[in-house]
């Protein structure tokens, strides 16, 4: 066995012989270096472009992320800009709007007086008829926006039928209007 074993040896290193003989030692360390280069040049390829590749889905998905993010804080502040000029307009004195209440469903017949609407409303104000006490200052407020009293029994009918979201809105436009006549009594005064 051994001998074959050697046998088969002392070829290869013949052939090898053979081979660096007609190449000599400084083609063969030359050929391998360039082998080794190439390699190298491969996988530094490989590795860069796989690199780029998986840095790009990142980019990607961090642009996607903060696009989204951009088009929410644009939403944002488009809002607040909304909710600003509002604050700004309601603090120099416009008189916000009644609104009209969900169960009112008649018309008036004839002709109604401001001074006559308001003492209904408070009729059935002082009667806990609350709905009916919103309606006739609804009606009062049609007749002269430019009254408070029509609105204090508006607000505090609603923020006794009201819900929780309906008694703040309701706060928010009592002291809107309170506001607003506080200035334009302060501007008379001028």
């Amino acid at each position: 066995m051994k001998s074959i074993f050697h046998y088969k040896i002392h070829t290869f290193l013949t052939k090898v012989d053979s081979i660096y003989r007609k190449i000599g030692l400084i083609r063969l360390i030359a050929f391998v270096l360039i082998v080794v280069e190439i390699g190298l040049i491969a996988y530094d390829v490989y590795c860069t472009g796989y690199k780029k590749g998986v840095n790009e889905g990142y980019l990607q998905a961090y642009e996607k992320v903060s696009e989204e993010k951009n088009s929410k804080i644009a939403q944002l502040s488009q809002s607040l800009s909304i909710l600003e000029e509002l604050y700004s307009s309601s603090s120099k004195g416009i008189l916000p709007l009644m609104e009209k209440p969900k169960f009112y469903i008649s018309k008036l017949q004839g002709t109604l007086s401001y001074a006559h609407a308001i003492d209904i409303a408070q009729s059935y104000y002082e009667k806990q008829s609350y709905k009916d006490a919103i309606i006739w200052s609804y009606r009062a407020n049609q007749i002269d926006p430019k009254d408070i009293k029509s609105w204090e029994i508006y607000t505090k009918s609603l923020k006794k039928i009201g819900t929780d979201e309906e008694i703040k809105k309701a706060q928010y436009l009592m002291d809107q209007v309170r506001n607003y006549f506080a200035k334009e009594v302060n501007e008379k005064s001028f």
